[in-house]
């Protein structure tokens, strides 16, 4: 499903709302699949914004061993861990979903 996200977090820190204003959301194809994941050795919920066009490439780090914690009016909070740099960081996303 193609969406909108805020990144909610920025290195396991959360961003002020008086920041979040000015923040930029990032489009792509939303997906919350169930992945194997052998660095906590067990089944996990992974998030992630892909290009439309290029469905191999993430536009975002992926969220591993994400939940889901808010979802109403199109808007859907997910919470989870990513490691773009090698070290392990908490990040929540807001998901606008774009109705077609």
């Amino acid at each position: 499903m193609e969406a909108w996200v805020f990144r909610l977090w920025d290195e396991g820190r959360q961003i002020q709302k008086w920041r979040q204003g000015g923040m930029q959301a990032v489009f792509g194809e939303f997906i919350l699949v169930r992945s194997e994941d052998s660095l906590l050795r067990k089944t996990v919920l992974t998030a992630r914004l892909v290009d439309p066009k290029f469905p191999t490439v993430d536009r975002l780090p992926v969220l591993v061993d994400a939940a889901v914690t808010d979802f109403r009016n199109d808007i859907l909070h997910v919470s989870g861990l990513e490691t773009p740099t090698g070290k392990t960081f908490a990040q929540s996303w807001q998901v606008a979903f774009i109705s077609k």
